[in-house]
């Protein structure tokens, strides 16, 4: 009788750290399902939290004469680090729920300001986690899209408005063909080139950032028909490399489009196992097609891409062209 009491009993703490765990979940993700998200992504993205910091430790500080550019692991989302000399850029910051992680990595590279803060467009994967990096940094001058007149209601978005208003933010709005420097590296706005989308993805803020010879487009999550304006607005594309738009996806990244900035690498961010899909079987074969290097997150976690303004090299190994689906 009493074995079977004991076996009743551990039955039932199990039960009581299953019901911890799930209301702890619910408690620290929550407001990403009220937004809509998938319960497997905010899942994995939870794990993946958890094992970023084991898979891969902060090596470097800020260094002189060369360009660091950190596409962090911050799951199915974006959030992209440019440190030059004493200067630091910030693209992105993540999900809501990722901007701690984001916060951390920072301040383990010693950095106490953001000396520009660009917020690519209002979606939660890349400015959900804006609020909490802005809380703990001096920020020298933030660029987001002007949706000012767009309905958000979301909970991190009118955290993000309390604390730019709180802490008297610089906020500028993104002007296509004007540039700012970050150290020795130029950075010019390429996109968006119109005032109104029916997708909120074309919004996206584009950059150029150039160091010496090498130049490198982050594309945020611009798709096709952003893509088509910037091809036609004049302004230099060429780059060495590129941060693929839209996490990979197929609504992004036409061959005609890769073709015109002609990159020799590409960087993927994505979470691994996402339920998107991400990077598409389209979009993977184009690269491999063009004879495009790979670096993805969903593969190597964080990816510190180095330049002296001539040679690039990369801190992991060269990704695969598997699709999302694909990658176990």
């Amino acid at each position: 009788m009493a074995k079977r009491k004991s076996k009743k009993r551990k039955q039932e703490l199990i039960l009581k750290l299953v019901i911890v765990v799930v209301l702890i979940l619910i408690s620290y993700f929550g407001y990403e399902f009220t937004q809509g998200a998938n319960f497997f992504d905010v899942i994995n993205n939870a794990v993946a939290s958890l094992s970023t910091s084991n898979r891969q430790q902060v090596e470097r500080k800020i260094v002189n004469g060369v360009m660091e550019v950190h596409t962090i692991d911050v799951g199915q989302a974006d959030s992209i680090l440019v440190m030059q000399e004493d200067q630091v850029m910030l693209v992105d910051c993540g999900t809501r729920a990722k901007g701690s992680t984001v916060v951390n990595y920072l301040k383990q590279l010693g950095i106490d300001k953001i000396d520009v803060l660009v917020g690519t467009h209002f979606h939660d994967d890349h400015i959900g986690g804006m609020a909490e990096v802005i809380r703990n940094f001096e920020i020298g001058t933030l660029y987001t899209p002007n949706n000012l007149e767009e309905e958000i209601t979301t909970y991190w978005y009118l955290d993000f408005l309390d604390v730019v208003d709180e802490k008297n933010v610089n906020w500028v709005f993104p002007e296509v063909g004007t540039s700012f420097s970050i150290g020795d590296a130029n950075v010019q706005i390429i996109a968006p080139n119109a005032k109104k989308y029916k997708n909120m993805n074309n919004y996206s803020i584009v950059l150029m950032v150039t160091y010496g010879e090498s130049d490198i487009l982050l594309m945020g999550d611009a798709e096709n028909l952003s893509e088509e304006e910037i091809m036609n607005n004049g302004l230099f594309i060429d780059a060495d490399v590129i941060k693929l738009g839209h996490h990979g996806s197929d609504t992004s990244s036409s061959e005609k489009f890769l073709k015109e900035v002609n990159p020799q690498y590409a960087i993927i961010s994505a979470g691994k196992g996402n339920t998107y899909h991400h990077p598409t079987k389209t979009v993977m074969e184009r690269l491999k097609k063009l004879g495009i290097v790979v670096y993805r997150t969903d593969e190597s976690g964080t990816i510190i891409m180095t330049t002296n303004g001539n040679n690039i090299s990369f801190n992991v190994e060269a990704g695969d062209y598997l699709s999302g689906d694909k990658l176990n």
